[in-house]
């Protein structure tokens, strides 16, 4: 299986409030367009992105069991991240 790292539009805009560039679905919109157009065969995201009305001919496969919330960085020196 390959796998292929995507960055989203709703990833690339940083300098505007989501909701004045197409709300949540930003994320995962050109992701569903690669699911539909055969580019990708399956994909990954974060349901919290994900908006309540799934597109029909695509399904929600399933939600795993959640790990551990508390996402840490630990860094040598002190830097801001964006």
């Amino acid at each position: 299986m390959k796998s292929k790292k995507s960055f989203t539009k709703g990833d690339r805009i940083i300098d505007k409030q989501l909701s004045k560039v197409g709300g949540k679905g930003l994320f995962v919109k050109e992701i569903q367009n690669e699911l539909f157009d055969h580019s990708i065969d399956m994909a990954i995201h974060s349901l919290k992105d994900v908006p309540s009305v799934i597109p029909e001919g695509l399904t929600l496969g399933c939600i795993p069991d959640r790990e551990n919330p508390y996402d840490a960085y630990i860094a040598k020196k002190s830097c801001s991240i964006r």
